[in-house]
């Protein structure tokens, strides 16, 4: 329910809103009414409500001087301005104070009621807002590691030119860097990780090997330099702060020689270390990272298990990182068109694209995909998709495409998380309704045996989301709900009729009158038998 305040020196114009109007049928509660502005200001501190109409002019406080101070007292709520005059000044203020309506007495009630449904609506729409915001971001907090990762490597690539963009992206995710302008160098590690017929049977023993090593390399260098580590197929991918005079080389080599013999004992590894120029700003680290591509390849030739600076004199080009960058865009384009028909193709094609390469181990297919789907990640966020349903499958293909036995597989997981997102697009267009349709069957169909299955069942969405969307269109749960308003008809009983109190429980849904008993006192403070017998003495 909404709370209501009336804050009008005007009796008739009071009792006329409260009198004239059905609040209860528009969920709307009336908490309290004031005759003048200083009563009005102790009533909406003292009750909270979401929803105020306030006459302009009162005694001791005007409406605009009260409603001033509730701002100022950091109060928010909906505010509907009754004025008998019409003047621009008048008009202006309420504007700047961002009033919901302006009303010029006298008001005919239909006004005053849709301006009250407007403010209701407006409040519903802020708090689904929020809810959205909130969701969003525990979404974002709780996949840290996957958007550094994606940052690291649009980093390498070149994508980020933006430096306000990515110093507040390096702040947000807690990455060692701060300072864009200092000078910066890729390192790569390139190792032969599992040596021909020594490759473990065990699941994920190719990344849990690959994970150890870079936390090795992080913990080594990070005394001395600041950097930050990600791994792409079998390498291991460091972008490291240096300094840019020239005995730099020195310090650097001494650290990677040692880093280099510990990861010779300590797992049986062969490394090659390939090491791009400084470069300055962060942002043009990608050009860098070819370089330690270029001096890697060198390591073919020049022999394996070696630190290799990059030498503008080396002739071997550098291999290209190893991404389908036309074909994720077109992915995105095709959820952008909400187009699910289309999706399984547009998956084949990055698939295809990955194999013109030549034809890729299981685990290169494997991280390539959790970069695409770390890519889907960021689209949805990006486009504030709601993902209340969609998101379970997006993250548990993560786990589902490393134990994925063929490639097909990993094609069908992704396709069928795709249409899983087009189809949560279109759904979110038309959550309004759903849950409209949702509260036309309640009242419909309150007195017959009613749970949130039932209802779902009407509208073909599961349980759980539409208790969600339940929660989120209307600021309370289903079962409340149903409850509030089964009671509101009971007490339209208790007070038109003669039925006794089990027939009425029976009249309005409870098949346990027992039950019943205890919900209404719940909800109203009274028992059936006190709430019928105080409206008699009343009217009396």
């Amino acid at each position: 329910m909404y709370k209501l305040v009336i804050i009008d020196d005007e009796k008739e114009q009071v009792e006329g809103v409260m009198k004239i109007i059905d609040w209860v049928q528009h969920e709307i509660t009336i908490c309290g009414t004031a005759d003048n502005g200083e009563k009005g200001l102790a009533l909406i501190e003292a009750t909270l409500p979401d929803i105020a109409i306030i006459d302009i002019k009162m005694p001791l406080l005007g409406g605009l001087e009260m409603l001033e101070a509730v701002n100022k007292r950091g109060i928010n709520l909906q505010s509907i301005i009754l004025s008998g005059y019409d003047d621009f000044y008048f008009a202006q203020k309420a504007i700047e104070l961002q009033t919901t309506n302006y009303l010029l007495k006298p008001c005919r009630p239909e006004q005053i009621l849709q301006s009250v449904l407007k403010a209701k609506n407006l409040i519903s729409a802020k708090k689904r807002r929020s809810a959205v915001l909130h969701n969003y971001h525990e979404l974002i907090r709780n996949n840290i590691p996957i958007l550094k990762e994606r940052l690291l490597k649009d980093l390498l690539k070149g994508n980020l030119h933006d430096a306000a963009v990515l110093k507040q992206k390096l702040i947000s995710y807690g990455m060692a860097f701060s300072e864009l302008t200092h000078a910066y160098c890729a390192v790569i590690f390139n190792g032969d990780w599992w040596p021909e017929g020594q490759s473990p049977a065990w699941p994920k023993a190719d990344e849990y090997l690959m994970l150890a090593v870079m936390d090795t390399i992080k913990q080594g260098l990070t005394p001395r330099y600041r950097c930050e580590t990600l791994y792409e197929s079998n390498q291991v991918i460091v972008i490291l702060e240096v300094t840019a005079e020239d005995d730099y080389r020195l310090a650097l080599a001494a650290e990677l020689e040692k880093l280099k013999r510990q990861i010779n004992q300590q797992y049986d590894l062969s490394m090659t270390i390939g090491i791009g120029g400084p470069v300055s700003p962060l942002a043009a680290v990608g050009r860098s990272y070819q370089q330690a591509a270029t001096a890697v390849e060198t390591g073919f030739f020049s022999g394996e298990n070696q630190v290799i600076f990059y030498d503008p004199q080396m002739s071997v080009q550098s291999s290209k990182f190893l991404y389908p960058f036309q074909e994720i865009k077109q992915i995105i384009r095709v959820l952008e068109k909400g187009d699910e028909e289309m999706v399984p193709a547009a998956v084949g094609e990055f698939f295809q694209a990955i194999a013109v390469a030549g034809k890729p181990a299981k685990g290169e297919i494997q991280k390539l995909s959790m970069t695409l789907l770390s890519n889907i990640l960021h689209f949805c966020v990006d486009q504030s998709i709601e993902l209340q349903n969609s998101s379970p499958a997006l993250f548990q293909a993560f786990d589902e495409i490393l134990q994925a036995n063929t490639q097909q597989q990993v094609e069908e997981k992704i396709s069928l998380v795709l249409i899983g997102i087009v189809r949560q697009m279109a759904a979110d267009h038309d959550l309004n309704n759903v849950v409209q349709v949702a509260v036309d069957y309640i009242k419909a169909n309150y007195t017959n045996n009613l749970n949130l299955q039932v209802i779902a069942d009407q509208v073909n969405y599961s349980p759980s989301y539409l208790s969600f969307l339940f929660k989120q269109e209307t600021g309370t749960n289903f079962i409340d709900y149903l409850n509030q308003y089964r009671i509101e008809q009971a007490k339209k009983l208790l007070r038109d009729t003669n039925d006794k109190n089990y027939e009425v429980a029976y009249q309005v849904g409870y098949q346990d009158e027992k039950y019943f008993y205890q919900i209404f006192k719940r909800y109203t403070g009274l028992t059936a038998s006190q709430y019928r017998e105080s409206f008699r003495l009343n009217k009396k």
